[in-house]
């Protein structure tokens, strides 16, 4: 595979859906290691005899590995059920990766409502994209009751962890004083830290915000 394939694959596995206690399993670290250096295979090899002991970090690995179709056939339905063994046995992103295919219906049926519990499971662990997701889905109604302010709350939750994409969606709330009194400057300070996180969009709406003299600059 090629380095940028590598590096879009680190990004999406490693920032967004790994937590630590992954990341410290000395056999799942190993598999994890071969994943990022594009070696499906032997990621899938180290993986295998560990999940089958119910491992759940290792099942939510290959579960990966099938849902993306990474050195093996892309098999939805059984990367479903290797979530669903690591996910009832607490792994948050394997819950967080439950919760996905439930939202946008690939590979199991669209039911936002049970996104939304996947999610809360994922998020109590402190899963930021989690948190992003909830806060997201209660600001718009979707698969739950519309509640501007809570969704605001899961937004700041994901922020102050350090997501780009929920301290954009967070200035956006403070811009047009969804679910939060509006207030400008509070927005362009959300906009910089998405932006220094490497979000495009952030940066442009911080641009745009500047040069419109809301913020007395």
């Amino acid at each position: 595979k090629s380095r940028a394939m590598r590096r879009a694959i680190f990004i999406l596995f490693s920032c967004l859906f790994l937590t630590p206690a992954f990341s410290q399993e000395q056999g799942a670290g190993a598999a994890l290691e071969a994943l990022l250096a594009g070696d499906y295979e032997t990621a899938r090899a180290l993986a295998e005899p560990l999940a089958e002991k119910g491992d759940a970090d290792a099942q939510h690995l290959i579960g990966y590995l099938y849902e993306n179709g990474l050195g093996v056939e892309t098999d939805l339905q059984r990367a479903v059920d290797l979530y669903d063994k690591a996910a009832r046995a607490g792994q948050a992103d394997a819950q967080f990766a439950l919760g996905e295919l439930a939202r946008t219906g690939d590979g199991v049926r669209e039911a936002p409502d049970i996104a939304i519990g996947w999610y809360k499971l994922a998020a109590e662990q402190g899963h930021a994209r989690a948190n992003l997701r909830l806060g997201v889905m209660h600001l718009e109604g979707v698969g739950v009751d519309q509640d501007k302010a809570r969704g605001v709350k899961f937004l700041m939750e994901a922020a102050e962890a350090g997501e780009p994409e929920a301290q954009r969606n967070l200035a956006i709330a403070y811009l047009s004083g969804d679910g939060v009194s509006r207030h400008h400057p509070t927005a362009a300070d959300w906009f910089a830290k998405a932006a220094e996180g490497g979000d495009m969009l952030a940066a442009y709406n911080l641009g745009l915000l500047l040069q419109s003299g809301d913020l007395g600059v």
